[in-house]
């Protein structure tokens, strides 16, 4: 990872995380331990939606599909994710779609608990 990258995301109070179109997580900031306590090494290659509440799924899934559709556009959303301690935390997330941008080529979300 590029240092100047990491120097600016690993200690933000808000999660990291970039993922493909299809949902697989390519990137987790440290600073996502925090929130969910998941090491970020053990979520690469898992899907974004693995830990999301069920009530919660047919919503996310509808927002992500939006987000797909439009891209650049920051689109806000709250959901349920599950913490390591078995726990659900209220999620407070912004995504943006750069699966077109050539430097990152991939959905950029930004989250924290707001439990």
């Amino acid at each position: 990872m590029d240092v100047l990258f990491q120097a600016l995301v690993e200690n933000s109070a808000d999660a990291v995380v970039l993922i493909d179109a299809d949902g697989t997580i390519r990137f987790a900031s440290e600073s996502s331990a925090r929130v969910l306590g998941y090491p970020p090494a053990t979520r690469l290659g898992g899907n974004a939606f693995d830990n999301l509440h069920p009530d919660d799924e047919t919503r996310a899934r509808a927002v992500f599909a939006e987000i797909l559709q439009q891209p650049g556009v920051p689109v806000s959303s709250e959901y349920r994710l599950r913490h390591q301690d078995g726990t659900w935390r209220d999620i407070e997330a912004v995504a943006v779609n750069r699966l077109n941008e050539p430097a990152v080529r991939g959905i950029v979300i930004n989250y924290r608990d707001i439990t």
